[in-house]
């Protein structure tokens, strides 16, 4: 159901760069008319009437949806334009991988946008309402791996990666619209979590402080049980290059070995794993994914993490992010 929401900060600028973007798809759409340009601009058109209204409802759902259906076009568009393969016309299959991650950062989107506005979909609302910043973490994650496979492709000899165009089109051009992307997917996922904006959400905070004055000195208790801060963790997993991940792991692995009636996992043994062995990490939060269930089960939270955590896994900020936060939850119920 659509919903009137006031003029705000995050409104403000999510609605300016969408503006920016919708006038970008007009000009492709008259510079190359094509179904896939015209989806572009159809797309960003809907999700700017939706913010210009401030109604936050269906329209927002089918716009990030039909730029969704366009992420996933051109992904399949970058086959026959040979944009994964080398000069010989071989196939870099590592070249999928970011493809496939900014086709994940539309969907999140999605989920988020439907999280809080629409409801149309099985997913866990709750959830995808605290990963609002989800689609920007995946536009960084995307770049990094796209960079370095970039570089592998070039050193092992498997060929050209689209992440090349950086020299035909520059550096600085490039750099600018991918800082544009993180910071849109920035603003959009917050005015769709906090569309009232900061303000509203200090109020907010305050009136609950107000209301369970003892929780702040609860939290010094939690160390113990797995917490750990989000704001602490996903800054540490953004921008240390994988190290904190591994701590993480550590002290994740460490901690889920309190479940009665499942085997014990040296702490040590899993970091190695995790490192020298492809996909382990894939199993590991599977595994570890599960033992929180478990564990919220028998705490009286509510929690179905395993599926969604293990699809994420190789977004390891993402599945990180995921299984933290029921972690969190866990720790504060007790």
């Amino acid at each position: 159901m659509d919903k009137n929401v006031p003029m705000s900060e995050s409104w403000i600028a999510a609605l300016v760069m969408t503006a920016i973007l919708t006038l970008g798809g007009f000009i492709s759409f008259i510079a190359d008319v094509s179904l896939w340009s015209l989806l572009a601009f159809a797309g960003y058109t809907t999700l700017l009437v939706s913010m210009i209204m401030r109604k936050r409802g269906v329209a927002a759902f089918v716009g990030v949806g039909i730029l969704t259906l366009v992420a996933i076009i051109s992904f399949f568009l970058g086959f026959p334009a040979h944009l994964y393969h080398n000069i010989e016309g071989k196939l870099n299959f590592l070249a999928l991988i970011p493809a496939l991650i900014n086709v994940l950062t539309y969907v999140l989107l999605l989920f988020v946008v439907d999280s809080s506005f629409t409801k149309f979909l099985p997913i866990d609302r709750k959830l995808f309402k605290k990963l609002w910043f989800s689609p920007a973490v995946c536009v960084v994650v995307s770049i990094v791996v796209a960079f370095i496979v970039y570089l592998l492709s070039n050193i092992i000899g498997l060929g050209g990666y689209w992440f090349g165009y950086i020299s035909y089109f520059g550096g600085v051009i490039v750099i600018i619209g991918q800082i544009f992307s993180i910071l849109y997917f920035l603003a959009v996922g917050f005015w769709v979590a906090y569309p009232a904006g900061t303000g509203k959400l200090d109020a907010i905070k305050a009136k609950h402080a107000e209301k369970e004055p003892k929780a702040e000195k609860r939290h010094n208790d939690y160390e113990g049980n797995g917490y750990i801060g989000m704001v602490k963790h996903c800054l540490l997993l953004a921008f240390t290059f994988g190290i904190w991940y591994y701590i993480w792991i550590y002290k994740v692995t460490k901690f889920l070995n309190q479940v009665e009636g499942e085997k014990y996992r040296d702490p040590v043994k899993t970091i190695l794993l995790c490192l020298f062995i492809p996909l382990y990490v894939v199993f590991w939060t599977y595994k570890s994914a599960e033992r929180v269930d478990e564990l919220a089960g028998l705490c009286r939270v509510r929690s179905n993490i395993t599926v969604i955590s293990t699809v994420f896994a190789m977004v390891y900020i993402l599945s990180a992010v995921i299984i933290q936060d029921k972690i969190n939850e866990i720790a504060e119920s007790i």
